[in-house]
């Protein structure tokens, strides 16, 4: 209701809220607002008599974007993009109001003038639940779906506008805004949503300087954060780690390596001496897989499934790469990857029969309108095996490089015909989209010529380390015994080394800076 000062005549907007934790929720949103620098009313809280928390807000007399033309309407909303941030960091879905009437334009400002929607409350007080409301701020996404009321204002913004106005937010208003909640849990939630949006923008910047495009680094981003706000991450393992034994390893890059010495630098186990942790099914008794807790795959799955997606199209992939890297499903995966970039997939990639015939094997799969569905899967599986080597402590990652040192043997006549030879260092070669590497214990499956090299961690695609499927137990890939991480690693430098020197090597590369 409006309010009128009897001393100046200066009138006022006066609010009780739902509840006092709604009106004081909606002024401590307002303040940080006004930190951040985003036009909001000045507004300060009283006590009424009834010990009830109130709320004066400066009333601003102007246009509300319900009587905005829609030339007009389109140039507020471009004023508001320049804090699209900092609504999604809030949580302030109902940032324009059922009406349009939650933004009034005076003298060319756009201001916020009812963020009652804001952080754990809903428009009309009810609290938000579960997932509406944590650190996890996929309001970054949700709020630039045209589907929802939001996206009439944000969703023609553009990915890499969101990454450049997260990055810019300066730490100093960021830690004012935060210190205002005064609530520590409030408080420390608004800090991990601040935190949270500048690892997208991190994630998101590191995708697009690699070449991956625009869009896919959205999506990307959206899976990384929506996977970790689905509890995924925080069942991730934190460390596993193998324990080769004393033997000369080079008797067992043969591939014969079902031995309990082979075994030792596959077989990787937490801290509690579990193997590979809860990234595979471990039957029941009597009850067997069917009956088992969920893997952090099936977790997964239900992500997707929840989603919109399907795990089927990752699961089949996994199953088609541990046959043959270029069967059918392999090599439609890698097309749609090598899609994904900005770079020349003729020129860049190494494509087996050809190109042609990768794209017509993607066409067959994704045909009857299944390319989004499908794209969004292996988008979202791509996203997990970042989270999960990004959060677990494995042997051969570089934590200050986020990198992993892999190798991957090539055959001698490959090797001559780009005119490399053993002992050449931070060398290139055509490689297809998608290739075979080993991780701890190098095999030898198409050569005998020992490539070692350093791959970020978002240029890994897949791993050995999980089941292909849920409750089905065993690796994703042909065997633990090939170690398997499946990497795109184009333009990365590798050095050839001869097979006596391979261990070495990788250890050398993983502690180098």
């Amino acid at each position: 209701m409006l309010v009128r000062d009897p001393a100046t005549g200066q009138l006022f907007v006066m609010k009780r809220g739902n509840s006092p934790e709604h009106i004081q929720e909606e002024a401590i949103a307002d303040s940080v607002y006004e930190a951040m620098g985003v036009p909001v009313p000045k507004h300060r809280m009283y006590v009424d008599d009834n010990g009830r928390p109130v709320k004066l807000s400066e009333y601003i007399e102007g246009r509300q974007l319900s009587e905005l033309s829609e030339s007009e309407r389109k140039e507020v909303y471009q004023q508001m993009q320049q804090h699209f941030t900092i609504d999604a960091i809030v949580g302030n879905w109902d940032v324009l109001g059922a009406g349009l009437d939650n933004v009034i334009v005076r003298d060319g400002i756009a201001y916020r003038v009812d963020n009652g929607g804001s952080m754990r409350f809903r428009a009309q007080g009810a609290e938000k639940v579960g997932d509406q409301w944590n650190e996890y701020p996929t309001e970054l996404y949700t709020m630039r779906d045209a589907k929802f009321l939001a996206g009439n204002a944000y969703s023609s913004m553009s990915f890499k506008d969101v990454v450049d106005q997260i990055r810019n937010l300066p730490d100093d208003r960021v830690a004012q805004a935060i210190a205002l909640v005064p609530d520590p849990q409030q408080r420390r939630i608004l800090e991990r949503r601040f935190e949270e949006a500048r690892r997208t923008a991190e994630i998101g910047e590191m995708l697009m300087k690699d070449s991956f495009k625009e869009a896919y680094a959205d999506d990307f981003t959206r899976h990384s954060l929506g996977i970790r706000n689905a509890g995924i991450v925080d069942k991730m393992p934190r460390q596993m780690s193998n324990n080769p034994v004393e033997v000369d390893p080079y008797n067992l890059f043969d591939g014969s390596l079902n031995t309990p010495e082979a075994k030792s630098y596959t077989i990787l186990k937490d801290e509690n001496g579990v193997e590979f942790d809860n990234l595979r099914t471990r039957p029941v008794p009597g009850g067997g897989y069917a009956n088992a807790p969920p893997s952090l795959i099936g977790n997964l799955a239900d992500y997707m499934k929840e989603n919109g997606m399907d795990f089927k199209f990752p699961s089949a992939y996994l199953s088609a790469q541990g046959c043959n890297s270029w069967s059918y499903t392999s090599s439609a995966m890698k097309a749609w990857l090598a899609g994904q970039r900005t770079i020349d997939p003729e020129e860049t990639f190494y494509w087996g029969t050809s190109l042609q015939t990768s794209l017509s094997n993607l066409q067959a799969i994704v045909q009857n309108g299944k390319y989004e569905r499908y794209s969004q899967s292996m988008t979202a599986f791509h996203a997990f095996n970042y989270e999960l080597l990004r959060t677990t402590d494995l042997p051969n990652i570089n934590r200050d490089r986020q990198e992993i040192v892999l190798v991957r043997t090539e055959s001698k006549s490959v090797m001559n015909m780009y005119g490399l030879i053993e002992g050449d260092r931070g060398v290139t070669m055509k490689r297809g989209a998608a290739e075979s590497y080993s991780g701890y214990l190098p095999i030898e499956i198409c050569g005998t010529e020992y490539t070692v090299q350093s791959v970020p961690l978002h240029r890994i695609i897949a791993t050995y380390l999980y089941e292909a499927k849920p409750r089905s137990g065993g690796t994703s890939l042909y065997t633990d015994r090939e170690n398997e991480f499946v990497a795109m690693a184009d333009g990365i430098p590798f050095d050839y080394v001869a097979k006596k020197d391979v261990l070495n090597r990788m250890r050398s590369m993983v502690e180098s800076n």
